[in-house]
């Protein structure tokens, strides 16, 4: 049986979609190390946005995924059972679990840029990713106050 490690306890891997101007989002994967500050991880993640926002076309994960819609359906389906089985009892290679936007500790959606609210989104049945972060437009509502009046607030 595999032994599973824990790589948590030495970084902090956080996938973000991206949406690039017109074409398909894209996911991108920062690896932090748990003594990281604020400032490293705001100029980390905003390098990162600008690397992907620059480039045309994906290169990691998408390469992976395209590599396996060349495979034979009947392959495919064979392939795609293997890692869920692998992934399943921790033996997914490092490789894999590096490129996966599956695999992590956590993942963000930003809906505001599309104008609908945040979703609630389970959790896959293939990866260990615990939260999904999801936010989406500035919404307004009423409530009430203290003093029994109705305000608007964003």
């Amino acid at each position: 049986m595999c032994e599973r490690t824990c790589a948590r306890d030495r970084e902090i891997e956080v996938n973000m979609t991206v949406k690039k101007e017109m074409s398909p989002d894209t996911v991108i994967k920062l690896r932090f190390d748990p003594s990281d500050t604020a400032d490293v991880v705001y100029q980390r993640f905003n390098a990162k946005v600008q690397e992907v926002k620059n480039v045309l076309e994906d290169t990691s994960f998408g390469a992976l995924a395209g590599a396996f819609h060349l495979a034979p359906g009947l392959l495919l389906k064979f392939l795609v059972w293997a890692l869920q089985v692998s992934d399943y009892f921790g033996c997914l290679p490092g490789s894999i679990t590096h490129l996966s936007h599956f695999h992590g500790s956590l993942y963000i959606t930003f809906m505001a840029s599309l104008g609908i609210p945040p979703i609630f989104h389970r959790l896959y049945d293939f990866g260990n990713v615990p939260v999904f972060w999801s936010f989406g437009r500035k919404r307004q509502a009423f409530e009430y106050q203290w003093d029994g009046t109705v305000a608007r607030r964003r």
